[in-house]
């Protein structure tokens, strides 16, 4: 909560939202905390279900196609990270 506290001091609403590292860690620790009190079975099912679901996410979203236009939606033509699919770092497209 203090992370949404000091991210919306400025601010004429709450601003809640979890895109800071602070809100993300105060978030996590909550659901760590419920967790901890859990049986192993229950430990190790959430990891799996975390880790599997965490691989789903960069599997499944759609990455762009090998000839999308980055200067269209403001990236740089010179920045040398045009990435499609698993991050092919270190391989030609």
């Amino acid at each position: 909560m203090l992370g949404v506290f000091l991210r919306s001091t400025s601010r004429p609403m709450t601003y809640f939202t979890f895109e800071d590292t602070l809100s993300q860690i105060g978030l996590g620790y909550l659901f760590l905390f419920l967790l901890a009190w859990q049986p192993k079975r229950i430990q190790i099912a959430a990891v799996v279900v975390i880790l599997v679901g965490y691989w789903a996410a960069f599997a499944l979203y759609p990455a762009p196609a090998p000839d999308f236009d980055f200067q269209s939606v403001g990236v740089r033509a010179d920045w040398p990270h045009h990435l499609q699919g698993f991050a092919r770092t270190g391989q030609e497209h």
